[in-house]
């Protein structure tokens, strides 16, 4: 489950999380050898195409455990810490507790079937040359922690 902060102005109109970065993420993943299917986008908040306040964010919580809750996914990837601000403040439903410190690219495991890993924001993490690569070393992350096998 990929979440972002929020939905851009095209991911707005179709519905969709994830609308600009569909092509690189069709790329990363299918070198990764990870079906698209496997995945799952997101945002942490549902409208605005700007940076969410921390009221929205608190606001639109509940459909962000919604989603992880039918999803059920293996590996939670949040791209920057407004997200990872999102999934704190779920404190502990669902059985998430998200520590203070989390250092991008170290898999933190939220519970026993659960794990995040933090990255870099959307859009830099597929526009930018150094988030871009990072983003990309995240990812491997995801390939091993799933290990070829179910969604994550």
């Amino acid at each position: 489950m990929l979440v972002k902060e929020h939905p851009s102005p095209a991911d707005a109109d179709a519905g969709e999380a994830f609308v600009d970065e569909a092509e690189a993420l069709t790329k990363a993943f299918g070198a990764l050898g990870i079906p698209l299917s496997w995945t799952y986008g997101a945002t942490s908040v549902r409208c605005g195409s700007s940076q969410a306040s921390s009221d929205q964010t608190k606001a639109c919580a509940e459909h962000l455990l919604v989603e992880i809750e039918a999803v059920l996914p293996r590996v939670i990837v949040a791209c920057g810490e407004k997200t990872l601000d999102a999934l704190r403040v779920l404190d502990g439903r669902c059985g998430l507790r998200v520590p203070e410190e989390v250092a991008p690219g170290e898999p933190v495991a939220l519970r026993s079937d659960l794990t995040l890993i933090l990255t870099e924001p959307m859009p830099a993490a597929v526009t930018s040359k150094e988030p871009k690569r990072r983003f990309w070393q995240h990812l491997r992350l995801v390939k091993d922690l799933i290990g070829g096998q179910g969604a994550g």
